[in-house]
């Protein structure tokens, strides 16, 4: 976190600019920072840049589910979903339909599958495909 606070400077409303942030966020998990990261992919995410906003989103979501946040994981795998973008959406939607098929109500995952495939993204149809078709409650 003292790095990403560092590359915000010392004024609270300085911050680095999205790709800076989103970069930043990548290096930081990758040395176990594991909350500097978040917090730097929450910046990206919440930037609304058309192209870093949603991939952070869903790096923040499986941040998120890999140290057992999954109402954060969720909640970031929806703002990928919902921005729309051609890569992190779809995949997102895997993603997303994974967290919630290991849950109580695993049958909510089959519409997330559905979407990914429907999406035509190559390999998130195809993971979301073998999903399905591997899916009991159909």
């Amino acid at each position: 976190m003292k790095a990403f606070r560092r590359a915000r400077g010392s004024s609270a409303k300085a911050a680095p600019d999205p790709a800076a942030a989103f970069s930043l966020a990548v290096r930081l998990e990758e040395r176990g920072d594991i909350e500097g990261a978040r917090e730097a992919y929450r910046h990206a995410a919440n930037s609304g840049h058309p192209e870093y906003a949603p991939v952070a989103a869903r790096n923040l979501g499986h941040l998120n589910e890999r140290v057992g946040r999954q109402r954060q994981a969720y909640e970031a795998y929806q703002v990928a979903i919902d921005s729309g973008h051609p890569d992190a959406a779809p995949r997102a939607m895997v993603d997303l339909g994974n967290l919630i098929s290991t849950s109580l109500y695993p049958e909510n995952a089959r519409p997330l599958y559905q979407m990914a495939v429907e999406s035509g993204h190559p390999e998130a149809a195809r993971e979301a495909a073998s999903r399905l078709a591997g899916r009991k409650d159909r």
